[in-house]
């Protein structure tokens, strides 16, 4: 039998990295961990943006997550691009190129999750 594969969800803008996990069940995006820098807009965006590449590579080598799907300010998007390790650009599955780190888990659930989340639901309703 195959391994569920698990998705990781980054939400982020130049201060703050939320990382998500979406359930095996249930419907709505859990926190795994947030990366903050909140002299990110004084100095640049680059040590968050390391960090979160880091942060990402390191799961992805302990096998945390399969897939991955980012939302994050255009900006932020474009220089976490470039830090991004070849094996972690591998599994991104999707990218969202707006700032949604103040939108709720139930919120970036349905933005981001709504084919798993009707799935789930069809599956209930059998």
């Amino acid at each position: 039998m195959t391994r569920a594969k698990t998705i990781w969800v980054v939400v982020a803008d130049e201060a703050i990295a939320r990382i998500l996990e979406w359930p095996r069940r249930g419907s709505e995006l859990v926190p795994v961990e947030e990366l903050t820098d909140p002299a990110a807009h004084a100095k640049g965006t680059d040590v968050l943006t390391d960090a979160v590449a880091q942060r990402l590579d390191e799961r992805l080598r302990q096998q945390r997550f399969d897939g991955l799907r980012i939302a994050a300010a255009p900006r932020f998007l474009g220089l976490l691009r470039k830090h991004l390790s070849p094996q972690v650009n591998a599994v991104v599955q999707e990218e969202t190129d707006k700032d949604l780190i103040h939108a709720s888990n139930e919120e970036l659930s349905e933005r981001l999750m709504s084919e798993e989340r009707a799935e789930r639901r069809a599956a209930k309703a059998r």
